[in-house]
């Protein structure tokens, strides 16, 4: 499997996505590198999930979007259900990290702009 430099953190293992993806427990730990438009779907939260979604092109805009009636916190977000993370236009290199409490999605880290999702 390829690796990806995410951010000075070392390498971590990494799979292209070029469509519309939905995460599943199994893809934690892998970089999900976008490499074109997509709407990437987190899994239910459950505690201590974590996912890495990589901007992989510039010019292209990709959305990290929790299921059903899950949320995501920080950046600034206001949680509401199934409201996520857009990057637009973001530089290649742009990153978010999420962790899952019961049923929520937190922002650990993230390295570009990205707004929520309307």
């Amino acid at each position: 499997m390829a690796t990806i430099n995410v951010d000075g953190f070392g390498h971590n293992e990494s799979v292209n996505v070029t469509t519309t993806k939905s995460l599943v427990v199994a893809d934690q730990g892998i970089a999900q590198n976008v490499t074109a438009s997509a709407v990437v779907t987190l899994p239910a939260a459950a505690a201590g999930q974590a996912f890495i979604l990589r901007v992989g092109k510039e010019g292209i805009t990709t959305s990290l979007i929790p299921a059903g009636s899950d949320t995501m916190t920080g950046n600034g977000f206001t949680p509401a259900a199934a409201k996520g993370a857009v990057f637009t236009n973001q530089p290649a290199g742009s990153f978010i990290w999420v962790v899952s409490g019961a049923a929520t999605w937190h922002i650990q880290r993230i390295k570009g702009t990205a707004t929520r999702t309307a």
